[in-house]
């Protein structure tokens, strides 16, 4: 009866540790198909898709103040994550707190995520359609921009119910008050002479102690400082920084000698600023010409431009502006 006892219990706990290790065999091969699966896709991602457009899943009617939530759905493959997005509410509707990103639904290869936009009206009728711009990265790190129109609310007036009894008495309590408005107009006539006086005393104050306008040449010679930072600090790249100090040499020589920089090509500038009464001197010209020549490779022929390029030429356009010459903010008339 014992040794009968014995092989039933051998049997069971062998049976049990069989069903362990088949649980644990499949849990392996399951989680090694989708690190698998999990790699190919980070290689080769496919595109994330729009599974449900922007709209509001409680509906459009809402009464006036009432939030209502704007939900969007994405499906993306693994390794995805939505970024912060960009969000124009209509007229008549605005955002009360920031977006929410859920991830929901996971399925083979992908998994569902839900954007949620809780937004306000704050007039009655139908509000104004809006904006949403959002992007997904990919497992690649690859950006997929998506933009959707949120539709439009029908919002209704706030149902008063039990309270109106309430907002009569207070209709009645606004009437008795017209009745003797003498201290109210006593109050705001006080009121408006403070704030006459307060806002006299502000601006003689203001007048004092004003800054003097900048020059043009300042303005010019502060923008140049300020691209020069953003390259060193390598928060704009040499070659943009290009084509921007190109806008700050051709609206300051366009100001400052009333030439038309800004509407000409390269070519026409340059013919014009070698006419006979050109106000820029010989040395400044080669230097234009080469500036000028050099931009456009940069903006058109798409011409790599590293930092010591762009160090130059801000160098060289920092003596071209600080040099001599009239201020139209000193004086003179502007050529049409």
């Amino acid at each position: 009866m014992k040794n009968g006892e014995r092989r039933r219990s051998h049997t069971f706990f062998r049976i049990l540790f069989y069903a362990v290790l088949g649980v644990f065999i499949l849990s392996l091969l399951a989680g090694a198909v989708c690190l698998i699966e999990y790699v190919r896709i980070s290689k080769n991602p496919p595109p994330p898709v729009l599974i449900q457009p922007a709209g509001f899943p409680g509906g459009d009617k809402v009464a006036l103040g009432s939030p209502a939530l704007c939900t969007v759905v994405v499906r993306a493959p693994w390794g995805s994550l939505p970024q912060k997005p960009d969000l124009t509410p209509g007229d008549g509707v605005q955002l009360i707190s920031d977006p929410v990103c859920r991830s929901g639904k996971i399925t083979w290869g992908a998994t569902d995520w839900t954007l949620e936009f809780p937004l306000q009206p704050y007039r009655t009728g139908e509000t104004g359609k809006g904006t949403l711009r959002f992007s997904v990265r990919g497992p690649d790190g690859n950006l997929t921009m998506f933009e959707e129109e949120i539709p439009a609310l029908d919002v209704s007036e706030i149902d008063t119910g039990d309270n109106a009894d309430e907002l009569l008495t207070a209709g009645e309590i606004a009437e008795k008050e017209k009745k003797h408005p003498i201290l109210l107009f006593v109050i705001g006539g006080a009121v408006l002479i403070l704030l006459a006086v307060l806002a006299v005393f502000l601006f003689r104050r203001r007048g004092k102690n004003a800054a003097p306008a900048m020059s043009l040449r300042d303005i010019a010679l502060d923008a140049i400082r300020q691209l020069r930072q953003r390259v060193e600090q390598s928060r704009e790249s040499a070659a943009a920084a290009m084509a921007e100090l190109t806008d700050i040499v051709r609206h300051f020589l366009e100001e400052q000698y009333h030439l038309r920089a800004e509407r000409q090509t390269t070519g026409e500038f340059l013919r014009e600023l070698n006419r006979a009464d050109s106000p820029v001197t010989e040395s400044d010209r080669k230097f234009l010409r080469s500036f000028l020549e050099a931009a456009d490779m940069v903006k058109f022929a798409r011409f790599t431009a590293d930092s010591d390029i762009f160090e130059n030429a801000a160098f060289r356009a920092e003596k071209l502006i600080a040099g001599p010459g009239p201020d139209p903010l000193e004086g003179g008339e502007k050529r049409s």
